[in-house]
Formats: C-alpha cells, sequence, structure tokens
C-alpha cells in the first residue's frame, strides 16, 4: 500500500532569486534553466520555446531558449524514455515552425500575468495586500485523495465483497473514510468503520444511510467524543458538516474538517501529544502519501485571511497502528536487520498483507517486551 518514498521536508518555500532572474520575470519571459540567458519566446503564446514543470519551485513554468530547446531534444531522444541527465521532466519534441508574432495586448497582457504568477509564488505579503488572500502552495492536505484514491470513490461501486473488505482495513484514513461514507458499504463493514480511530471516519459511517441502528445505540453510550455521542443520542442527529474536534458548524471549506484555525491547530497538537501524529524528527524515510502538511500555529502579522502556519507531520502506514508505533516497528526492524528505511518499509509492506498490526509491531520492536 506504500509508495513514492522520498527525502522529507525539503524546503522549497523559500527560494532565492537574484536581481537578473527577477528582472527577467518582470518582462514575463523567464530565464532558461540551462544556459541562463533570457528566454525569447514563451511557449504556452504559440512560441517555439518549451514550457516545462519548475525545478522544485511550486508550479511556476520555466522556458528554455530555443537554442537549448534543440540541444536538450537530441539529447532527450537518445536516451531511454526520453528522460534528460539534468532532471526526469516529461519531454516532447520541439515545434520548430517560426514563433508566431502576438498583438500587443496580448504580450502585455502575458507580461502582467508573469508578473502576479511571480507575486502569488514568491511576495506573500505584497500579494495579500493587493488580493487580501494568502497565495496557496502545494499542500498534502489531510483527507485529500491523492494517486489511486483519487478515483476510489468510483471504484468502489464495481468491486466484490471481498475487496471492499480490503479498503476497509486500508492503513490510510482518507481510503477508510470514502469507504465509510459510500453508497455501496453494507452494514456490517460500517459497523466496523463506526469503531475506528479516528473521528472523521466515525462521522462518515455514521452519517451513512446503511448504518444499522444498533451501531447508533452503540455509539451513543460509548462514542468518546462528547459532541458526537450527544448527537447520536438525538432522534435525527446532525453529524455531516460539523467540526471533527467541537461539534461547531463548519462554514468554510477547509481541509481539515474543522470550524476554525484554533480547532485546527488544536487538533493537531492534541494528535501529537496521543500518538496519531509524529513530528518523525528521527526518521529519515516514510511514505509519501502519509505525510500530511498540518496547521502548527497562526500566522504573524495580523493580515485577514491569511490561515495558520503549517508543519509536516507523519501518519501510519501500517494498519491498525498509530504513528508512534508505526515509527518504531519502522526503526527496530531497520536496525535489527541492518536495513536502510526504504528497505524496512518495503519489507513492512509485505508483511502487512498477512499480518496484523500489531503481530507487525510484536516482530520489529527491538525490546520485544
Amino acid at each position: 500500500m506504500t509508495s513514492n518514498i522520498t527525502d522529507l521536508f525539503a524546503d522549497a518555500d523559500h527560494v532565492e532569486t537574484d536581481a537578473a532572474t527577477l528582472e527577467v520575470c518582470d518582462d514575463g519571459a523567464g530565464v532558461c534553466p540551462r544556459c541562463e540567458s533570457v528566454a525569447l519566446s514563451i511557449g504556452w503564446t504559440g512560441g517555439n520555446a518549451w514550457s516545462r514543470t519548475s525545478r522544485g519551485v511550486d508550479d511556476i513554468a520555466v522556458y528554455v531558449c530555443s537554442q537549448c530547446g534543440e540541444d536538450e531534444a537530441n539529447e532527450d531522444w537518445l536516451l531511454p524514455g526520453g528522460a534528460t541527465p539534468q532532471c526526469d521532466w516529461p519531454v516532447i519534441r520541439r515545434d520548430d515552425s517560426p514563433a508566431s508574432g502576438l498583438d500587443p495586448q496580448l504580450e502585455e497582457l502575458s507580461r502582467l500575468m508573469a508578473v502576479a504568477s511571480y507575486l502569488r509564488n514568491h511576495g506573500g505579503g505584497a500579494w495579500q495586500m493587493m488580493s487580501r488572500k494568502p497565495p496557496e502552495p502545494s499542500r498534502s492536505d489531510p483527507f485529500k485523495p491523492v494517486g489511486e484514491w483519487v478515483q476510489l470513490d468510483e471504484k468502489l461501486w464495481t468491486v466484490d465483497h471481498n475487496e471492499l473488505v480490503w479498503w476497509a482495513g486500508h492503513a490510510h484514513p482518507t481510503v477508510r473514510r470514502i469507504v465509510a461514507s459510500h453508497e455501496t458499504c453494507p452494514p456490517e463493514i460500517i459497523d466496523q468503520l463506526a469503531e475506528d480511530p479516528w473521528v472523521e471516519i466515525r462521522q462518515a459511517a455514521f452519517a451513512n444511510m446503511a448504518v444499522d441502528a444498533k451501531t447508533i445505540r452503540r455509539a451513543a453510550t460509548h462514542e468518546t467524543v462528547e459532541w458526537l455521542r450527544e448527537a447520536l443520542g438525538k432522534s435525527d442527529p446532525t453529524i455531516v458538516g460539523r467540526c471533527a474536534r467541537c461539534g461547531g458548524r463548519v462554514k468554510r471549506p477547509d481541509r481539515f474538517l474543522t470550524c476554525t484555525i484554533n480547532c485546527s491547530i488544536t487538533q493537531a497538537r492534541e494528535r501529537i501529544v496521543e500518538g496519531t501524529y509524529t513530528k518523525g524528527k528521527e526518521i529519515k524515510r516514510w511514505p509519501l502519501e502519509y505525510i500530511w502538511s498540518v496547521a502548527d500555529r497562526e500566522a504573524p502579522g495580523g493580515i485577514p485571511g491569511t490561515g495558520p502556519k503549517f508543519r509536516g507531520v507523519y501518519i501510519s502506514f501500517i494498519p491498525e497502528l498509530n504513528a508512534v508505533e508505526a515509527t518504531t516497528a519502522l526503526l527496530g526492524l531497520a536496525e535489527r536487520e541492518g536495513l536502510d528505511e526504504q528497505e524496512a518499509i518495503t519489507a513492512i509492506d509485505r508483511m502487512a498483507q498477512t499480518m496484523t498490526g500489531q503481530a507487525i509491531l510484536d516482530a520489529c520492536r527491538l525490546d520485544p517486551s
């Protein structure tokens, strides 16, 4: 269930930009990342320069000059899969047709768009003063489906019962939440997910139209979250659209399923204490899809709408274990068997196909007692 293992917490939010680069960005052209000269044509406007993903700087387009484009094209097609020695960008053949002339108004629009893009991604304070909205970098939001899970809601319409059971036992809480809220989820699986350690998954299970009355009655007396327990005791409980932490109404699109920034910050701190999240200071490798960006503290400056500051946390990639227990298993197996952390993750992933989370923890920890 794990993949895309990568180095963690590389800081791409603070990139120094020299004066020459800033000047070129203002002209709407960009700097050729290969020879560092000005790219004379712009890919999206019909020119013959290539547009490629930036080298680690958010989603800013990078253009290469015509000569470098031709040089890299010749190199690219001599390599397997079209990968360059400098990077692993996807490669397409260069359009050798003459660059089309642009209307002066389009050229001006292009320049303004380039300036706006630069301010949005690098000039946070200036962007907020103009738009009253903070720049929105790419983050691994809690409960945001990634990879194959983006299509899971559609996929569940076609799976058999055994496969549905497998998805319901998945290590990732996003997957289990999708299953808990799905129309095809049967009462017995909903009953299982109503006992999940994550309150957001329990909310989804209780709100499913197929939930059994006995599941609701049990939760009305045994549910550990006070607001949810009280809501389940009512004849027509309102479960969805409420803050997972305090039960307040979620009045805005919210990445944390909480009602306020303060609740988001408090929830993150509580989950670190209880072991649901871990900061992972001693870990170098972790499956990428099990790393979340969560609210850490209020943003300074008092600008309305700026939102919180974020930090990365790890969640468990081992079914039935929390993040602290998964860390113990990973580090224990790596040290005991002389594996690096990536090898240990791969080994644990294989173990999870046939073993319970507790059995994996017992087998991996250095001190079995």
